[in-house]
């Protein structure tokens, strides 16, 4: 089969320049500037830009119902309105086996059935090698290279980041005493009730909850940070029963919740890096001792890598900048992290350092329980995996074990 004429955008989290977004707007001004920046490595594609351009982001209009019901996805509905161009900003998040076999299905004959131009913006080499036959990478805001594909994917990373980013071998997991254990546990919700689950964490393990969003997990995991009461069953944390407690005092026990909306749960707009720190910092009087918090803050900065100073607004950090300084907001000994997405959105780079902040945690014996839509990134990060489908944990695996192409059928509901 003929590979798409599409391009791959690169495009780094943490780069200074042109936000997204603003490539995705329907206006001449921006086909001018796709037109410009296309120019000096295809000027065919660059003069046989469209005059209308349809942006499609991979969060569909369906309901989350309707995605863990299996039920397919109206993948191009700007297709019906006549675009020529379609942009698909990281179009496979979150989507089953099945869903993506109909998506890339769809691009190819979109692509060569109808004559129609993709841009696909993904930072999952594979579906890049398998999708399309050019690439492009954005880095810091500027155009930096490209080159035919298939090529080398050592060879597109360096173009991302300079340089071959090292990776470190993860540690093998050895069983610990149970840090955290559901017995029979129920969650009940207006939209959706999770029925009698049992789960067991060992202390140091890192356990990831696989499925598509709506489809339970996300019920699980609140529940066990006490954030959603448990309508039976028990919840134990280092053997002793915290059913009742809320997420505060569950928080004194040694959890933290880290959400997926990292300023709209995790940060607070509007407040510096200096003050966040402060909200966290037990204080010996009722007083704030500004000049010392300023002091961590720098120190934290430092230590976490935050492109940003004590004075900088949360919201004037980039994504990749917003996490690394949750992290560093986290106390230093915890007994469990539970986690929403904790790389959504960010680069390789980034996605690496968060790991090895969380693989150093888990040496010292701290559990993490986590959800992520990218199915590659559980089987990397996980000891083990539990998949959830039609609002229940349907079986768990051992993640060296398993594949993506095994997690993507489970999520759909095959067992």
């Amino acid at each position: 089969m003929a590979r798409i004429r599409v391009l791959f955008f690169a495009i780094l989290k943490d780069r200074a320049g042109v936000p997204t977004t603003e490539v995705l707007l329907d206006t001449p001004a921006t086909i001018a500037m796709l037109r410009e920046k296309l120019a000096s490595f295809s000027p065919g594609m660059a003069a046989a830009l469209p005059t209308s351009i349809a942006a499609l982001n991979h969060e569909f209009a369906q309901p989350e119902d309707a995605l863990a019901d299996g039920d397919e996805v109206a993948f191009f509905p700007p297709v019906s309105g006549g675009a020529q161009l379609l942009i698909l900003d990281e179009p496979t998040t979150g989507i089953s086996a099945k869903q993506k076999e109909l998506l890339f299905s769809s691009m190819f004959h979109l692509a060569e059935k109808e004559g129609k131009t993709l841009i696909l913006v993904s930072h999952k080499l594979d579906e890049v090698q398998e999708l399309c036959s050019q690439v492009f990478v954005l880095r810091k805001g500027a155009l930096v290279g490209g080159a035919k594909l298939p090529c080398p994917n050592s060879e597109l990373v360096t173009l991302m980041f300079e340089q071959l980013p090292p990776r470190r071998q993860r540690a093998k997991y050895a069983p610990g005493a149970a840090a955290l254990e559901l017995q029979g546990a129920v969650v009940r919700t207006p939209r959706l009730d999770l029925p009698p689950t049992d789960l067991e964490i060992g202390a140091g393990e890192v356990f990831g909850l696989a499925g598509l969003e709506g489809s339970g997990q996300e019920l699980l995991l609140k529940a066990c940070a006490g954030l959603l009461p448990l309508a039976a069953g028990r919840r134990l944390l280092a053997g002793t029963d915290i059913t009742t407690l809320g997420y505060h005092r569950t928080c004194q026990r040694g959890v933290r919740y880290l959400a997926a909306g990292r300023l709209e749960e995790g940060l607070v707009s509007g407040l510096t890096l200096t003050e966040h720190v402060a909200l966290v910092t037990e204080e010996p009087s009722f007083l704030v001792d500004w000049p010392t918090n300023r002091q961590q803050t720098a120190e934290r900065i430092t230590r976490y890598q935050v492109v940003g100073s004590p004075d900088s607004t949360v919201e004037q950090l980039s994504g990749g900048n917003q996490q690394r300084f949750l992290f560093g907001l986290l106390p230093a000994s915890l007994k469990l992290i539970l986690m929403e997405h904790p790389t959504r959105g960010l680069d390789l780079r980034s996605t690496d350092w968060i790991w090895q902040q969380l693989n150093e945690r888990r040496q010292d014996g701290t559990a993490i329980l986590f959800i992520s839509a990218d199915l590659d990134e559980i089987i990397e990060r996980s000891d083990r995996i539990a998949v959830f489908s039609a609002g229940r944990m349907s079986r768990i695996v051992a993640a060296d074990q398993t594949n993506v192409q095994e997690l993507g059928h489970l999520i759909g509901g095959q067992q």
